[in-house]
Order: structure tokens, then C-alpha cells, then sequence
């Protein structure tokens, strides 16, 4: 039995080292799937296309997810604080943009109500959630001078992180209103903001490619009260292409299940609540669990704008250098920095790094030469996983060990 069980380990580890030995080796982008036609006048159009997992390499997306999925609200209507109720209820987290004068100035202008308002924006983040400026009046950024534009930007910022008790140094994302913008403005929210969110015809939805071209106007989807009925194909369509970031950009509710007492503002195109549930049923089939690590790696990864944007923006800086077998069931993966000094995104998310191993392994420990830190690792469908943490991963020249054994645990 055991001169068997050695047998086994030998060849499962042999057929390792001939994938493996491919230092840094990624797949190739293929072509980006043609534009999908999701009802008469509505189309799904993809950005670019992207890599796939090929061998040892950074994971384009945590834990090898097929594709990234973010749900954004615009504004501070009262209905759209019911959104991150039934997001929480599905599993998933999304991203509120916070217009100052919509939270301030609402129909009753009643400072208890504005007080209300930002009560139930402080809850949200509690539960998860992120907050995004979205200017202080709802104007058309892209026509203004510059001049008056970046001040009203930082007050409006400033305002926002006191009232939700955000550090003031901490990089927000941003969204622009009513999509307009102008190379100014970008450049100004290139360097202020960690992204920022753009806005495109009701008719013609996008998904964002996984590298991003410009993280100052990122790829959306935007979502009225004619044009929801398409949200559930269009996560169809990541599941099924993978490796692509599909943002959705929308407003608020028809109808409000919290009560302030200022009454039910439901702000522009508002979206059914019940219509939108059953589309997030639906979606929650495609998405990883939030506890999920290892396994399913067909699912989508949702989490909001910002949190995405930490981790790929970290990812980007980083490669898989080198993967080799030392002995029989240790695997020695070297990560590096792609540019001389790492640029650390506030909050930095960990990243995970894979390789592909024979199924008949699982991991025993992971840890990090030299500081004997120890790494969280395992192995699903055909590649070892390992999280690696902002700190370990941006060191210049990081060495991890995986050690593995035959078997189920």
C-alpha cells in the first residue's frame, strides 16, 4: 500500500513539473466575443478581451473568479438606500455615489431629513458597502471650467468623508454626473480618485475589460426603468465569456421599504424593487459566495467599484516570475514586482497567485521564505491557489513554498 500510495505521488507530481517549469507563462488574449443583441434596439458590447489563466501567474481576478460584477447607485434618494439591503440579502455588496445637494437638499428641505439620509448611507457602509463621490450639485462636470470644477470636487469630498467618518487621506472612487467629462477632469480624478465611473446610452451596454484602458472613465452599464429586464443576461454573458468586469450604473428604487418620515424620493429612471430582486435570485446562481475560496472558479467575483478597482490595480504590478518543484511535494513560486517601485492602493486588497497541479493534490501549508509567514493556499479544479498579502506581495522579490500531499484532506 504504501509503495503504491509513493507510485501515485510520483506521477501526480511528474505531470506537475512539465506544467509548472513554464516560467510566468499566461495565456494569450483571444479576440472579445462579438456585440450581443439582448432585445430590439439593446446590445451588449464588450471593451476588449482578456487573458485567460495560462501557467504560474497573478489571478486576474480573487481566487480565480470568471469575471467581476459591481453594482453602482447613483445620487442619495431615498429609495436607493433600500439597495444595499437586498444586495446584503443575495450575498453581494455594491457601491452608492453620493450627490451632496441630493442628500441635503431633498424635496421636504428638512435638515432632519438630510440627517436621515445620512444615517441610512452610515448603515450601508457598516454592512459592507462603499461610498463614491458624485460631486456636490448634479452638474454637468465636462461643460465646466476646471477652474471652478477641482475646489467644488475637494469640498464636496471633504464633506462627504466627515459626515460618514471616512479618513480624509483615504481614496474614494467617483462617478461622473450625467457621465460628462472632459480630459481636464480626468486628469484630475486619474490622480484624486482610486477610479472613476463613466456612463453610456440606455441602448448600448459595455463590459469592462479586466485591464481596464483608463481607470479615470471606466466602462458602464446603464440601467433605467426600460432596459433592467436585460441585467440578468448581460451576467449571463460575463459567466459565459469570463475574465471581464461588468459595472452596472443606476439610480435608485420606484418605491421605498425604509421609512424616514420625509416621505419616498425616488430620483431619476427609478428601477421596480421587485423586478430587481429577481434579477439579484438570478444573478446570486453566477456569483461566488463572499466566504468562497477555493473551488467554483466559474463564478463571478461581485464587490464593489472601488474594491475591485484595489485589487486589479495592485495585480497589475505584479507577476509570477518563476515556478519549480523542489523535491517530490514542494512547489517554489517567486513573485515579483513588474516596476521598480510599487504603487500600494489604499486598502490594498490581498492578491492570489496560481499554478495549475494534478486534481489528486491538496496543500498542507504555504509559507513565505525567509519570514516563515504563513499563507492561505489550496488547491480546486486543476491549479494551486495561494492569497498573498499587500505587503508580502509588493516586497521586490517574494519566495513562497507550497507543500502538498496525495489525497483528499
Amino acid at each position: 500500500a504504501q509503495l503504491a500510495l509513493a507510485l501515485v505521488s510520483c506521477t501526480a507530481v511528474a505531470a506537475l513539473v512539465f506544467a509548472t517549469l513554464r516560467e510566468g507563462v499566461t495565456a494569450r488574449p483571444s479576440a472579445p466575443p462579438p456585440p450581443q443583441r439582448l432585445g430590439r434596439k439593446m446590445w451588449l458590447n464588450f471593451t476588449k478581451a482578456c487573458a485567460g489563466a495560462g501557467g504560474a501567474t497573478v489571478d486576474v481576478w480573487p481566487w480565480g473568479a470568471r469575471g467581476a460584477l459591481s453594482y453602482t447607485f447613483d445620487d442619495g434618494d431615498d429609495s436607493m438606500f433600500d439597495v444595499p439591503r437586498l444586495l446584503t440579502a443575495y450575498g453581494m455588496r455594491g457601491t452608492l455615489y453620493l450627490n451632496i445637494d441630493e442628500m441635503e437638499k431633498n424635496p421636504t428641505h428638512k435638515e432632519e431629513c438630510a440627517n436621515a439620509r445620512w444615517r441610512m448611507a452610515a448603515q450601508a457602509v457598516a454592512q459592507g458597502h462603499e461610498v463614491g463621490g458624485h460631486s456636490g450639485v448634479h452638474s454637468h462636470l465636462g461643460k465646466r471650467d476646471i477652474e471652478w470644477t477641482i475646489p467644488h470636487l475637494l469640498a464636496a469630498e471633504a464633506h462627504l468623508k466627515e459626515k460618514l467618518g471616512v479618513d480624509s487621506g483615504f481614496k474614494l472612487s467617483f462617478a461622473y454626473p450625467h457621465g460628462s467629462t472632459n480630459a481636464a477632469l480626468q486628469e484630475f480624478t486619474r490622480k484624486n480618485y482610486i477610479a472613476s465611473r463613466g456612463s453610456f446610452r440606455k441602448t448600448q451596454w459595455y463590459i469592462e475589460s479586466c485591464s481596464p484602458a483608463d481607470m479615470a472613465s471606466l466602462a458602464s452599464s446603464l440601467v433605467v426603468r426600460d432596459n433592467a429586464q436585460y441585467m440578468s443576461q448581460a451576467v449571463a454573458a460575463l459567466a459565459k465569456a469570463g475574465r471581464g468586469w461588468l459595472i452596472f450604473n443606476a439610480h435608485a428604487l420606484s418605491s421605498c421599504k425604509q421609512d424616514n418620515g420625509c416621505g419616498c424620493a425616488t430620483g431619476w429612471e427609478p428601477l421596480d424593487p421587485q423586478k430587481f430582486e429577481e434579477h439579484l435570485r438570478t444573478a446570486a446562481r453566477f456569483v461566488r459566495s463572499p466566504t468562497a475560496r477555493c473551488g467554483n472558479t466559474s463564478a463571478l467575483w461581485a464587490a464593489p467599484l472601488g474594491e475591485v478597482s484595489r485589487y486589479l490595480l495592485l495585480r497589475d504590478q505584479l507577476r509570477v516570475s518563476s515556478a519549480r518543484w523542489l523535491g517530490d511535494a514542494k512547489l517554489e513560486l517567486t513573485v515579483r514586482t513588474s516596476t521598480g517601485q510599487v504603487l500600494l492602493p489604499p486598502q490594498a486588497l490581498p492578491v492570489t497567485i496560481s499554478a495549475p497541479v494534478s486534481s489528486a493534490l491538496h496543500t498542507t501549508a504555504a509559507t513565505v521564505v525567509g519570514t516563515g509567514d504563513e499563507l492561505v493556499s489550496c488547491v480546486a479544479e486543476g491549479r494551486v491557489f495561494v492569497e498573498v498579502p499587500p505587503a508580502t506581495a509588493t516586497a521586490g522579490k517574494t519566495k513562497i513554498v507550497v507543500y502538498f500531499a496525495v489525497g483528499t484532506k
